[in-house]
């Protein structure tokens, strides 16, 4: 093993562990950065203003608007009362005084789900879905009688969408840009949509049932909901929200835009912004601090909210990829990847496989789509083979959300840390959704490739 390699890995497992310490990705990662250029042979202050900037800059580029307008979609679907209006809704529909307590447990659980599902293909991003979620599932937690350490496990219930055909996700706008950049203009959002939609049912179908059993084995135990250090989550009983399908329009809008007359995902998200402040702003409260505001403030205040939300996640997903432009550079990623181009496998196996090696390295599957995409494209075309991009998107976007959600994962940090938990107590419910059926899932779609590869 050569000294790059062994500098390389050196790195990651410092850059894993500091972070899942607690210590920001924002240095962690440039210090990383240096200690892969030192052992390259590479000038640091060359490795970090040429390779770590331009791949800081590369992932802002691609990401902006998603992350950007995502996050104050997602605030503003907040604000408006338009996520407290579809959750009331269901839950209120659903889950029943008399109820048996396994059955209240069955449709919370269902509720987040489709919950969950409608936000992801709504154009809302993941990782801003943390602070919109948590308030509805520790509400459903608390009317089911679900312990509180299943509440990471239950806001991950919308994973299974994250990588879906049609998603207005950061995966998938990546994926198509990447390919589309290498010259396949065909791709878009839905590419692979009969392998997407199998592993979607995959994910949603494997968590489901594997949270449902964890939960009912603890409550055969006797254990119980408890707010514990969590401050409480105001009820919206005396709020006026909008109603159930005005609350609907702004995700169906975006869903539509996106996914069905792939119009730019810039455009579908302001649609989406613009539905939420025409049709419901009268309901953003107009209270500040205890006093009254005017109608301009509380929404100047919601907008402000949202876009302040975006340096943090446009940075914790940047970051890791400005630390992988590094690793990119060096000549031991160079051999890594010819090793890679020397296996005897087939096309799409080499997908998954490439793109799972370098997410576990990175845990950044913006990093991993970009580096990895482009690769295989190259494999393929020196090894003369016809490949079947939308096939080989799907794979690759699958395969990105796999084994990012190791124990340092930032998601998974900053969910524990709002719910006053820690991994002991609610790692496992989350690794199995965001981990193992996130692999099979991939698989899965994997093999359905192999057997039919005319599909798109």
């Amino acid at each position: 093993m050569s000294i790059g390699l062994i500098g390389i890995i050196i790195a990651l497992v410092i850059f894993l562990l500091l972070t899942y310490k607690g210590f920001s990705t924002f240095y962690v990662s440039v210090i990383c950065a240096v200690i892969v250029a030192v052992t390259n042979s590479i000038n640091p202050l060359t490795a970090f203003s040429t390779n770590y900037v331009t791949g800081l800059v590369e992932i802002i580029t691609s990401l902006f608007a998603i992350i950007f307008l995502g996050a104050i979609l997602g605030k503003l679907f907040t604000d408006t009362g338009a996520a407290a209006s579809i959750a009331n809704t269901l839950i209120k529909t659903f889950i029943k005084d008399g109820q048996s307590e396994k059955k209240k447990v069955v449709i919370g659980l269902l509720i987040l789900l489709i919950f969950g599902g409608l936000c992801t293909m709504g154009g809302i991003d993941a990782y801003i879905q943390v602070f919109t979620l948590f308030p509805v599932t520790l509400i459903i937690a608390e009317a089911c009688n679900i312990p509180r350490r299943f509440v990471p496990g239950m806001i991950t219930l919308n994973c299974a969408f994250v990588a879906a055909p049609g998603a207005p996700q950061i995966m998938n706008v990546l994926a198509v840009h990447a390919m589309q950049g290498a010259g396949f203009t065909e791709v878009s959002s839905t590419s692979g949509l009969i392998p997407g939609l199998v592993a979607l049912v995959i994910i949603a179908v494997g968590g489901y049932f594997t949270l449902l059993v964890m939960i009912m084995k603890d409550k055969k135990n006797s254990l119980g909901f408890e707010m514990g250090d969590v401050p409480a989550i105001p009820h919206e009983e005396g709020r006026k929200l909008p109603p159930f399908i005005l609350a609907l329009l702004p995700l169906i809008a975006v869903f539509v835009c996106y996914t069905i007359i792939h119009w730019n995902i810039a455009i579908a998200l302001t649609i989406g912004i613009l539905i939420n402040l025409v049709l419901m702003q009268q309901y953003i409260p107009r209270t500040e601090r205890g006093q009254k505001i005017t109608g301009i403030a509380a929404i100047r205040n919601s907008l402000n909210f949202g876009a302040d939300n975006y340096p943090g996640a446009m940075m914790m997903i940047g970051t890791p990829a400005a630390f992988a432009g590094v690793i990119t550079a060096t000549q031991a990623f160079g051999s890594m990847v010819h090793g890679l181009s020397t296996l005897q496998i087939n096309i799409m196996m080499l997908a998954f496989v490439a793109v799972a090696i370098i997410v576990l390295f990175t845990s950044s599957p913006p990093a991993a789509l970009m580096i990895s995409l482009p690769m295989i494209v190259g494999i393929a075309a020196a090894k003369g083979l016809d490949i079947n991009p939308h096939l080989i998107l799907r794979i690759a976007v699958l395969t990105s959300i796999t084994f990012e959600s190791l124990p340092w994962n930032g998601t998974i940090l900053l969910m524990q840390k709002i719910n006053h938990t820690n991994h002991k107590q609610s790692y496992m419910p989350y690794f199995w959704q965001t981990v193992v059926w996130t692999t099979v899932a991939a698989l899965a779609a994997v093999v359905i490739s192999i057997a039919a590869p005319g599909l798109n």
